[in-house]
């Protein structure tokens, strides 16, 4: 029995923090979403229509993913991230210097121009492997929530070049998930809220343009343009790899959204330290933090920080990171880099990449 509607937990979902690291973009996220709870709801013999949250808690339920549908079933319901060690740690230095950011924001495109792009045939598959931790709300028959940090886990995601086929590994999530994963194949119209790689390669690549058409696009989340923009940068800095001179423009564009600040002495969620390009939310008062290394300015990972008002957790408290393990393109759904060098890993990929089509 689910108690949606219930007070106490409107306003503890009112209360917590948004999610940070998506299963997909939110458009593919709501589409496969929908999906999923028909099924669910076929294997018990019911059909109802998909229920769509309301508009005012889309950032906090569409940024779910597939682990909603799947933690539905188990009556867990997935809201947001949270670090584990760190939490209650006194906030970093924060940096409004302008010429600091500027310097910054000049090193990062500097290095995103320098390195050696990586770019996929149109049949071969974009793989991306991350670090992640959650916290959710589990719900009792009185419909009464409590919070309970989740174990860091790994997540692997695979998809094509058009965006029409996919992947996703993430073991622990809440509600379950098969061991061999779960399909991402979903063909739905691109756009900067569920880019592939194709769609991401036609976008300009000088930044003021790029600037101009996020700003357009008005999509992202928080309740002003430049919430919105650095919350749209963010998505597209996650989980895509980048077609050559984008990420460059996309550095280049963040650093002209006004408040855009530095945050000093940040570690991701493997523990690799680095300097963060950042965003104080009045929306959610939270900090959203995009972590490069101090000494060649790749990009490593995102982390959530409370901040004065936050109504949740102390500010300084971490509410959520990432960490980006390994960025690489492969020939097949399910193959994992390297397998190819070694025979019975070039196996398991096979197994994988059958159970995979099989499931599709």
């Amino acid at each position: 029995m689910r108690h949606e509607d219930s007070p106490e937990r409107d306003e503890l979902a009112r209360l917590l923090p948004p999610p940070g690291d998506p299963v997909l973009p939110p458009g593919r996220q709501r589409v496969l979403e929908e999906h999923l709870m028909n099924q669910l709801s076929d294997a018990h013999q019911q059909a109802p229509e998909p229920r769509r949250a309301p508009a005012r808690n889309r950032r906090r339920l569409a940024l779910i993913g597939v682990p909603v549908a799947l933690a539905v079933a188990a009556g867990v319901v997935v809201v947001g991230q949270q670090g584990g060690g760190d939490a209650g740690q006194r906030p970093p230095a924060v940096a409004g210097d302008n010429a600091q950011l500027t310097e910054t924001i000049d090193q990062i495109v500097f290095a995103a121009n320098a390195a050696e792009p990586l770019v996929p045939e149109h049949d071969q598959f974009i793989y991306i492997h991350s670090q992640v931790q959650y916290y959710g709300v589990s719900e009792n028959e009185s419909g009464e929530g409590t919070t309970e940090l989740e174990s860091p886990r790994s997540r692997e995601v695979w998809q094509s070049t058009d965006g029409d086929q996919g992947w996703l590994i993430e073991p622990e999530t809440p509600g379950g998930m098969p061991e061999e994963g779960i399909t991402l194949d979903e063909v739905v119209e691109d756009s900067l809220s569920s880019p592939s790689y194709d769609f991401l390669s036609t976008l300009p690549t000088d930044p003021e343009r790029l600037l101009e058409l996020i700003y357009e696009d008005g999509l992202g989340e928080g309740d002003s343009p430049e919430e919105r923009a650095f919350s749209t940068i963010g998505t597209l800095l996650r989980e895509s790899l980048l077609p050559p001179d984008l990420g460059a423009a996309l550095y280049g564009a963040a650093g002209r959204i006004p408040g855009v600040m530095v945050v000093d002495d940040v570690t991701d969620a493997l523990g690799n330290e680095g300097i963060a390009v950042a965003l104080e939310s009045e929306t959610y008062d939270e900090r959203i933090e995009w972590i490069f290394d101090a000494v060649d300015y790749t990009y490593l990972g995102e982390r959530i920080v409370a901040i004065e008002g936050n109504t949740v957790a102390e500010p300084g408290t971490l509410l959520g990171w990432t960490g980006v393990i390994e960025q690489a393109v492969v020939d097949e759904k399910g193959q994992r880099p390297g397998d190819a060098a070694d025979s019975t890993d070039s196996a398991d990929s096979a197994d994988l990449a059958d159970s995979a089509d099989e499931t599709a």
